[in-house]
């Protein structure tokens, strides 16, 4: 799954192509991110001092299929997650 990450003066936001919030690496949000992991995405791209954008992946687990009421059956992926429990994300 593709997403953007962006880069705050003191956390990192992860949006979806629809611009809905997916996760960040502040302590007090729904979806975790490794501030370490972010970091090495952002490893010599930005200054500290603007707002940076970057296109990543999450990294997903093996494909399942989920049986809809109507329908049929559908493919869907399960996000990976570190021992910590936060998104896996590469640079793309």
């Amino acid at each position: 799954m593709q997403a953007k990450l962006y880069k705050r003066e003191d956390r990192y936001d992860l949006y979806s192509e629809d611009d809905h919030k997916i996760a960040s690496s502040a302590s007090n949000t729904f979806g975790k991110l490794s501030k370490q992991n972010c970091d090495e995405i952002f490893w010599g791209l930005y200054d500290t001092e603007i707002e940076v954008e970057i296109e990543v992946e999450i990294e997903m687990e093996d494909v399942i299929q989920l049986k809809k009421r109507v329908g049929g059956i559908t493919n869907m992926g399960k996000p990976k997650l570190d021992s910590e429990g936060c998104l896996i994300l590469k640079k793309i």
